[in-house]
């Protein structure tokens, strides 16, 4: 079946696991002890039908099991404070990853789907798993919110049209044994499988050759039967039938002669600044939905579209201090750049635990690496 008619055949479903988590949410609300910013990003995830569709197809359609999948993936939200995910939340080599090209998207395809590019030759196998890890965060966050807002904007047209996933472009050119770390094959494959389960529609691999076939020998024994189906090898000729020339860079066979610049790409600058929040009114109903008080004044309370005014403010000398990033394992609050230690789930268990009885806990969370934020 074609994702659109899928799409269409389970809007109820959807429809109803939204409401279910709504009511989850809004009843856990004052012992979560969420910032404004925390509840407008979970009204957010609540109104985004694309995500709730693609955990509801995960799991098979199955209300209960994607509803707890969904628990557990906001709980992963708020522990890893992808709230205030942006670009000055990388560390500097990831930074720099980001910077030469490694993973960026690039207009649209055929379907209205965001267009991904990997460049493997970027990676070596010397790259820290937790850089990449935190890389591909910040990527897969940007998809998410680049959907969502395509999806915005069909709706203040009228039109029906729902992306659901992007498609990625995966290059070759120049990529050999050396840029390949074996290590994050599990890496991904928590992610999609967990976090953003069916957000690949399909992966265009370009520049393949017999030198690549032993990489791929090994990948395919890893990756689920379900990813390698995904996966399209093709020549440039083959790529423009599936991606509009004007809309693929002159590098992959298309007509656009840019190169990519992350300094200047409307994608991260309006999808990875720090004070990112989508402007939808389904956002503002719902977080009404979810809140029947108003908010108490605090220091989150400036805020810009995303197309409006991508440069923070700078209303101290520490707020200053903040957009320089002084310290790579610093917060744009100054603080040590940790999650939260909320859980939807876990408050979920026990509804008879008395409100307000789970204040907010900004403490730094022990990883296995470290100081690694993701």
């Amino acid at each position: 079946m074609d994702i659109t008619d899928a799409v269409r055949e389970h809007a109820a479903g959807v429809k109803a696991l939204r409401d279910g988590l709504t009511a989850i949410v809004a009843g856990l609300r004052k012992d979560m002890d969420f910032s404004r910013r925390e509840l407008h990003h979970l009204a957010e995830i609540l109104v985004d039908d694309a995500l709730l569709f693609r955990f509801y197809k995960k799991h098979k359609y199955q209300l209960t099991a994607a509803e707890q999948a969904i628990l557990d993936h906001i709980d992963w939200r708020l522990q890893h404070d992808l709230p205030n995910l942006c670009t000055f939340s990388l560390t500097p080599k990831a930074h720099l990853l980001s910077q030469d090209g490694l993973f960026y998207f690039w207009k649209t395809d055929n379907e209205g789907r965001p267009v991904g590019v990997v460049n493997l030759k970027h990676l070596t196998k010397g790259t820290d798993v937790q850089d990449l890890r935190m890389l591909f965060v910040m990527q897969m966050e940007v998809a998410r919110r680049l959907v969502q807002a395509l999806n915005d904007e069909y709706q203040r047209c009228g039109t029906d049209k729902l992306v659901v996933q992007i498609s990625l472009i995966c290059d070759l050119d120049g990529v050999g044994l050396g840029n390949v770390n074996f290590e994050m094959i599990p890496l991904f494959l928590d992610l999609f499988n967990h976090h953003f389960p069916q957000t690949l529609g399909t992966v265009y691999v370009l520049n393949y050759g017999w030198l690549h076939s032993g990489i791929w020998s090994v990948l395919k024994a890893a990756l689920p039967a379900e990813a390698c189906q995904k996966l399209q090898f093709v020549s440039r000729e083959e790529l423009r039938r599936q991606i509009p020339a004007e809309n693929l860079q002159a590098i992959h066979g298309g007509s656009d002669p840019a190169p990519f610049a992350y300094a200047t790409s409307p994608v991260y600058q309006n999808y990875a600044q720090s004070n990112y929040h989508s402007t939808s009114p389904r956002v503002q109903a719902q977080i009404n939905a979810l809140s029947d008080d108003a908010w108490q004044e605090d220091d989150e309370d400036v805020w810009y579209d995303a197309h409006e005014a991508p440069m923070t403010p700078v209303r101290s000398a520490a707020d200053l201090q903040s957009m320089l990033r002084v310290a790579s394992g610093r917060n744009l609050h100054g603080m040590n750049r940790v999650g939260s230690t909320k859980s939807l789930k876990t408050l979920q268990q026990w509804p008879q635990r008395p409100r307000h009885s789970v204040v907010r806990q900004r403490r730094r969370i022990a990883y296995e690496a470290g100081d690694a934020l993701l």
